[in-house]
């Protein structure tokens, strides 16, 4: 027997499921939000950056209340080769004043936008599982927690990257390695003072750092690097398939990447507060099943796949957000026809695809191949190295610089296969 009666039941309360709880306790609608952890956030796990444009869109002026760390005024990207390092640096102090991003920790963040979600009308029950989707005569008609039934006339599986219940609704095929990627993050205790002085900081700026290169040992991923008040937080990704078929461990990498010179001297003195690991959604266009809806549901944020690798930025929560929103506009609308069947949440689908959420993923959906590229971890980083010591190592007479850079790139690589190479990259970018 069904315990309650819900207009719309949401799993998960991360980015994806609060919003949608949000848009649609503001419309009156009957919304629970049941979330595994014991709080909001608790299981919840980013790098740490976030673009603010969706969010702006749910909740103007959010940032008068909502826990900040520090707005992104300075981009980073890091090369490593060995043990030199390149740093390419941006520095764009106005990003602050129009709020374009900013660094965040979601243990914070995540139980006040929940709260946002509580004064808006919508009950959140936290360390509550759902152990299946309930169905009936091929419709969703709510969850199942232990023994107890919860019914709803829709369902918003924003359960994240782990799709089980998903795969249950038959919304989503089982797990493809090729498709997730691991990442593990460590939240890094240094004082507000150290970090302002070691990263060129005021107070209320933060620094964003993507990093390349030979740490991964060819293996496609990455590291990165945010600044928050009092801490950084320093993680690396890399793809799930090379942790299983054993190309490497995402723990001895990470170790790695910590102990490069070149991170010491942003690490140093730093005491790990908290150590945590991630699945992620990682192919973008690729990763998104072919229908977000079904006879009452719908897929939303990392669930549906809304991650975002352009190799330069990592988007996801903004993404999640607006899908979240959506999704919550969508059973609105539903709600008010009096009809929550696949063909009338398919309005949901219709307003993705007019959004930046698909038009973005549509553009960038040859970035993997790109950024999988293995030349991008091992011959790249070496290359531009070897130019840097021959332009800048000078013991006699001083070369041409055109001729230095002639002569080691066909040495690390043919010219044929860095036009290629290049072209790839004008598509994919």
């Amino acid at each position: 027997m069904a315990e309650e009666k819900f207009d719309a039941i949401v799993v998960g309360a991360g980015l994806a499921g609060t919003a949608s709880a949000i848009a649609m306790a503001r419309k009156g609608l009957q919304v629970l939000v049941v979330e595994k952890g014991k709080t909001p956030g608790s299981k919840n796990v980013t790098g740490g950056r976030m673009y603010s444009h969706a969010l702006a869109k749910l909740i103007p002026s959010f940032w008068e209340e909502a826990p900040i760390e520090r707005w992104v005024t300075k981009e980073v990207i890091t090369m490593i080769s060995g043990d030199d390092a390149l740093d390419v640096q941006f520095d764009a102090p106005s990003m602050a004043g129009e709020r374009v991003s900013f660094n965040v920790l979601r243990a914070k963040f995540d139980p006040w936008f929940a709260q946002q979600a509580e004064k808006a009308g919508a009950l959140v029950a936290c360390d509550t599982r759902v152990d299946a989707i309930w169905v009936e005569n091929g419709k969703v008609k709510g969850i199942v927690t232990g023994t107890d039934k919860f019914a709803a006339d829709c369902v918003v599986l924003s359960e994240g990257a782990n799709t089980l219940l998903a795969e249950k609704a038959g919304m989503k095929g089982p797990p493809n390695p090729e498709t997730l990627a691991v990442g593990v993050k460590e939240v890094i205790a240094l004082p507000q003072e150290t970090i302002n002085e070691r990263f060129g900081l005021k107070d209320d700026e933060g620094s964003a750092h993507v990093i390349m290169g030979s740490f991964t040992r060819g293996v496609e991923g990455g590291g990165f690097l945010y600044t928050n008040k009092d801490s950084v937080s320093f993680g690396l990704v890399i793809p799930l398939a090379a942790g299983i078929h054993g190309k490497q461990n995402v723990y001895d990498l990470i170790e790695d990447l910590r102990t490069h010179p070149h991170m010491q001297k942003l690490l140093k003195g730093g005491e790990v507060r908290e150590y945590s690991a991630h699945m992620v959604p990682e192919r973008g266009w690729q990763a998104v099943p072919e229908s977000l809806v079904r006879d009452g549901a719908v897929l939303a944020g990392d669930a549906a796949g809304l991650v975002l690798n352009t190799g330069l930025t990592f988007r996801g929560m903004d993404l999640a957000i607006e899908s979240g929103r959506l999704a919550g506009e969508a059973i609105v609308e539903a709600k008010a026809a009096g009809d929550f069947g696949a063909e009338q949440l398919r309005s949901y689908e219709r307003a993705m695809d007019d959004s930046f959420v698909m038009k973005d993923l549509k553009k960038f959906k040859n970035a993997s191949a790109v950024i999988g590229n293995p030349r991008m971890f091992t011959t790249y980083p070496e290359m531009v190295m070897d130019i840097l010591h021959q332009l800048y190592d000078i013991r006699g007479e001083q070369q041409r610089p055109s001729k230095v850079v002639e002569r080691t790139v066909r040495k690390h690589v043919k010219l044929t296969t860095l036009a290629k190479d290049a072209m790839m990259g004008r598509r994919g970018m």
